[in-house]
């Protein structure tokens, strides 16, 4: 069968891991490995925080892990522990299974994008068919029918509608350059007949 030629692999999980002359660094460099390190470390703590069974006192944790109190409070308080504990804290209690059947799902998307564009593109399938694929890439595109735009005077009166408000008459308060404006404007009453 022969070995896989470097284009081959999957280039975004080979980024940054080519040499110059096209060979691939497979070994972790000091950085990266201290990295991982304390990834490890504070997946460790977040844990023994979050474990169920036992309650772990900040002692223990020292004592486990071989660090002082003051490097463990220094730790609580990074970024990557703030990140790696909300992400346990959300999976904490939930069945593994659920889990497990959300990855096997995440691993079939790829093979349906592929059958709903084979469905758009191939020539016996009804247009029915093609239709209702077309809506759901759009739709899983994010891509929507738009709503239609309302004017702001149709919103508000949706909403004092909805409220239950019914207005029939709108008093306005003019501001002060619109009064002395309004001195120059002569009304003229309409004029009633006498006899009513």
């Amino acid at each position: 069968m022969g070995h896989k030629k470097i284009t081959d692999i999957n280039t975004e999980l080979m980024a940054g891991q080519l040499l110059p002359d096209g060979r691939r660094k497979l070994r972790l460099n000091n950085a990266e490995r201290k990295d991982l390190q304390r990834n490890r470390m504070i997946e460790r703590i977040v844990a023994m925080f979050l474990d169920i069974d036992n309650n772990h006192t900040r002692a223990e944790i020292c004592e486990e892990l071989g660090i002082n109190q003051k490097r463990l409070k220094d730790i609580t308080l990074s970024d990557e522990f703030q990140e790696i504990y909300a992400q346990y804290r959300v999976e904490l209690g939930h069945d593994p299974r659920l889990q497990a059947a959300q990855i096997e799902l995440s691993d079939m998307v790829p093979q349906a994008i592929r059958t709903l564009k084979s469905l758009i593109n191939a020539e016996r399938v009804p247009a029915s068919t093609k239709l209702e694929a077309v809506k759901t890439i759009l739709k899983l595109g994010g891509l929507q029918e738009p709503k239609p735009v309302k004017t702001e005077k149709a919103e508000v009166m949706d909403f004092l509608r909805e409220a239950g408000i019914n207005i029939e008459q709108v008093n306005v308060q003019l501001p002060a350059e619109l009064k002395k404006a309004n001195q120059f404007i002569t009304v003229v009453p309409k004029e009633v007949p006498e006899d009513q």
